[in-house]
């Protein structure tokens, strides 16, 4: 992983497709080998390793070879193309509201979906979730409401999710609650 979510580039641990790849087939009777053109799955040169990080963005084909171990002559080619799909841009934000129910203790009813454009950062097809953790953010448990939202703390932090409604990647976002007192 390079750090960049947007770039269309992975690590990817290609053994995690050797089941696939060989379907109900011993697995302990066959080498699988991954290749970058079909020549030279072929001809069993330049196998890539694993992990392998893509250099070709979004979409590429591997190639694969399943020789026999018994007999190398043996053997089969195939391919299947990896497809990475960006995670949205997600901004923190902060969201600043006046303490206007006369008590004056820094709590008030936030609508969190007035941030959603700002989240999104203005892109279509995306949907936001909101969270109270950032780990029940990152494992997708533990949806709040959007509105009404009523501080616990000031400030308050809450996580929202900013979701690619086509390909359900999503990307986590901060927003800042902050609530300011009257006089």
């Amino acid at each position: 992983d390079d750090g960049d979510d947007a770039n269309g580039q992975i690590e990817l641990t290609l053994t995690d497709f050797d089941d696939t790849v060989l379907g109900t087939q011993d697995n302990s009777l066959f080498d699988i080998s991954y290749h970058l053109s079909q020549d030279d799955a072929d001809s069993n040169s330049n196998p890539i390793t694993s992990p392998y990080s893509n250099t070709t963005a979004f979409s590429y084909q591997v190639f694969v070879r399943i020789e026999n171990n018994l007999n190398t002559n043996c053997y089969d080619t195939g391919n299947f193309t990896v497809n990475v799909n960006p995670v949205p841009i997600a901004l923190n934000i902060t969201l600043v509201q006046c303490d206007e129910d006369g008590i004056n203790d820094g709590l008030t009813t936030f609508n969190l979906s007035e941030a959603n454009e700002e989240l999104a950062n203005g892109a279509a097809g995306l949907n936001i979730k909101y969270f109270l953790s950032l780990t029940d953010a990152e494992n997708s448990t533990g949806e709040i409401e959007a509105f009404p939202f009523t501080n616990t703390q000031n400030p308050q932090i809450v996580f929202a999710q900013v979701i690619n409604d086509i390909t359900g990647c999503f990307n986590i976002s901060q927003i800042s609650l902050e609530v300011s007192l009257t006089s």
